[in-house]
């Protein structure tokens, strides 16, 4: 008989924004943000490369309905086809979104172990991983393989695992999870030799993991299973695309390290002795980030100039183009230029950042969720200027966008091409339009805009005119993107 042994790897996409604010925001969070640098590709898109090759399923990616696009979108971009899209209909944490891979593995008759990633992490050779992955498998048929990274330092920001009984193959029992210390334990921790610390990443058959989700966590597994059979699953940019129903917003939250690894029996760690990091806060990023001989990690735009003089082992970024962003005679020092926001902190200091993240939600500030170029399946949009009764913005449609047919209750617009061929519905009309051509949008009629070209961005400037300027105020005809 043949043994399978192919890996299905799950793909774990939440966070809040709020650790890299303002580079990350609550619709946008770390995983699909560009860092910049020579990183290329986001982390998630990291992530997904990091599992292809001989022996590697597609992936399942679990994420939150908001960010489906995202997921999408990216993904395209580097040539990969996932097996599926779950959405969480309410963000309910790991032990759910885990629990939605086991319901998926079992529906589709997937036997073969499921490995759990988050899609946060930079790691080094995806060769390297996949090997230690391989090599993982040799007990996940019986154990919950947990992947524990041999600390370089003393490091309080992540959680710890203290090695027990070495059962082979460079695996070890777990002795205990230890949460994340102090300086002076983390001392101790780093000295002792027998603790790594939890990367997060594991590998396990789908059978014991539900297994043990229903053991320690009954309510979590019960209500995501109610959840799954009404399930409704679409096909969207050719991709399987699952919906599990609004009751899996009753799914207890709850972490999966505490609902299930500090009580299973099953629990058993494999070093990972690779390059790895959570970009956890600006000081992991800046480490992460090539550095000048000053020990600066500099990060912008080829159009925009960033200067740096006297100043010594600091994080600059900048998003902004044609910008000169200049920092004199700073250590440690943390600057982060976006089009609407600017942090300045310091390394040791940035974890705070959380804490301005977290103000800005509870003033509804626009900052905290959004970028001002505001992402959409069909390409961007950014805010140029607003004033009393009038909004004016830029918009760019990829190659095949197409946004939703549509209309408005309160105001009307106006439409004048920059860049490409534009076709507009205009009530019973179709248009085309070229560059310094527009069209007047009076309040109430049918519209869309459209890219046809297939290698060419179109970009339009939009001037909304009425008493109520709102994203709200769109009603949604007819939408290829099943948006409603």
């Amino acid at each position: 008989m043949t043994i399978d042994t192919r890996i299905q790897p799950v793909i774990l996409c939440g966070g809040s924004g709020s650790r890299l604010w303002p580079l990350s925001r609550s619709a946008m969070p770390k995983p699909f943000i560009s860092l910049g640098g020579q990183m290329g590709h986001t982390l998630f898109q990291h992530t997904a490369l990091r599992v292809q090759g001989a022996g590697m399923l597609p992936p399942v990616v679990v994420c939150a309905e908001a960010h489906r696009f995202y997921v999408l979108n990216q993904l395209e971009e580097i040539g990969i086809t996932p097996a599926a899209i779950i959405l969480e209909p309410q963000a309910r944490n790991t032990t759910a979104a885990i629990a939605l891979a086991t319901e998926w593995a079992k529906t589709n008759s997937v036997n073969v172990p499921l490995a759990i990633l988050p899609a946060d992490h930079l790691m080094g050779s995806p060769a390297e991983f996949q090997e230690s992955l391989k090599a993982a498998t040799a007990h996940a048929s019986d154990s919950i393989v947990l992947f524990g990274i041999n600390p370089s330092f003393a490091n309080t920001e992540y959680g710890y695992i203290q090695l027990g009984e070495n059962i082979g193959g460079g695996a070890h029992k777990v002795i205990k999870f230890l949460e994340k210390p102090n300086r002076a334990s983390a001392e101790m921790l780093l000295v002792s030799g027998n603790h790594v610390w939890n990367s997060g990443m594991f590998i396990s058959a789908p059978e014991l993991l539900a297994r043990e989700i229903f053991e320690y966590a009954q309510d979590v597994a019960s209500k995501v299973s109610v959840a799954w059979d009404k399930r409704r699953s679409e096909t969207l940019l050719h991709t399987e695309v699952i919906r599990p129903d609004e009751t899996f917003g009753e799914v207890p939250s709850i972490q999966f390290d505490n609902a299930v690894m500090e009580k299973t029996q099953h629990a058993v760690v494999l070093a990972y002795s690779g390059r790895w990091s959570d970009i956890g806060g600006f000081a992991a990023l800046a480490e992460a980030l090539p550095q000048d001989d000053s020990g600066n990690s500099i990060s912008a735009p080829e159009d925009s100039h960033v200067l740096v003089p006297d100043t010594i082992g600091s994080l600059i970024h900048s998003s902004v183009p044609n910008k000169i962003v200049a920092v004199h005679g700073l250590s440690d020092a943390v600057v982060i230029d976006t089009a609407d926001a600017l942090l300045v902190t310091t390394k040791s200091r940035s974890a705070g950042v959380k804490s301005i993240f977290q103000s800005l939600q509870a003033a509804r500030a626009p900052q905290a969720e959004f970028h001002n170029r505001v992402h959409r399946p069909w390409g961007w949009y950014e805010t140029i200027v607003k004033g009393p009764g009038y909004l004016v913005k830029r918009i760019g449609v990829i190659p095949g966008g197409r946004l939703s047919l549509q209309y408005h209750h309160h105001r009307a617009e106006h439409w004048t091409v920059v860049t490409g061929t534009a076709t507009v519905t205009k009530g019973e009309e179709i248009l085309t339009l070229n560059p310094d051509e527009s069209v007047y949008l009076p309040l109430g009629i049918h519209h869309r805009l459209e890219n046809k070209s297939s290698s060419d961005m179109v970009e339009i400037i939009e001037v909304q005119t009425g008493k109520i300027l709102v994203e709200e105020d769109i009603v949604r005809v007819e939408d290829i993107y099943h948006r409603t």
